[in-house]
């Protein structure tokens, strides 16, 4: 490869409108997933690609993003704001959304 061949912000506002649109159609179903955990969920996604596209080591912050991802989780859950399962489901939606977009426009 001798270019990355992201497309810069307009991938970043299809993952997240992806992430957004899946929960909200979660919620015709009488889901509610946790949007804190997509959105960490969506950031660690994006920092993975990011490391990888740009051939950067970027293992300590993604690192500390695993860290805050739980600190957020556990604030959800001892708020008694989400179940756990809510908050799984929230934070695979949020990586899903950022694999999705890259195979799509990116392999």
């Amino acid at each position: 490869r001798d270019q990355p061949r992201s497309r810069g912000l307009g991938d970043v506002y299809k993952r997240q409108t992806l992430a957004l649109t899946i929960a909200y159609l979660l919620l015709y179903v009488k889901f509610k997933a946790s949007l804190h955990m997509i959105g960490i969920g969506g950031l660690i996604g994006f920092s993975v690609f990011f490391s990888y596209e740009y051939q950067l080591n970027l293992l300590l912050p993604i690192a500390i993003l695993f860290v805050i991802a739980g600190l957020i989780a556990r604030s959800r859950l001892k708020l008694k704001a989400h179940e756990m399962k809510e908050v799984y489901i929230g934070a695979l939606i949020g990586i899903f959304s950022e694999v999705l977009v890259y195979a799509i426009y990116n392999m």
